[in-house]
């Protein structure tokens, strides 16, 4: 079983190395992500948009997991065709809401 979520990004980054930490509720770091190390200051600004992106991606892992499994529920209730039918709608918004969250748009 995996750490409950929700999962947050921190807003601490230490320039060197560059890392963006996933604390869960109490402070608890779960996880840090570490963008690459370069000597080339061109580079540091795309790497830590890439490294603040893969955190976003972690950090929105319980949500979107959550949104998958909604997704295979209503899919399976509709080609079943037995019970009261799924809110798809529903289904559809905690599924936008997880990507978005992923793609840190939420």
């Amino acid at each position: 079983m995996h750490t409950p979520g929700p999962w947050t990004l921190s807003d601490v980054v230490n320039p060197t190395p560059r890392m963006v930490t996933i604390p869960i509720a109490g402070g608890e770091v779960i996880w840090t992500v570490y963008g690459p190390t370069k000597d080339h200051r061109h580079d540091a600004v795309a790497d830590l948009i890439g490294t603040e992106a893969n955190a976003r991606l972690i950090a929105a892992a319980p949500q979107l997991l959550a949104a998958l499994h909604s997704a295979a529920s209503c899919l399976i209730a509709i080609q079943a065709g037995v019970g009261p039918a799924p809110d798809a709608a529903a289904t559809l918004r905690t599924v936008r809401a997880a990507l978005a969250a992923a793609r840190g748009e939420g």
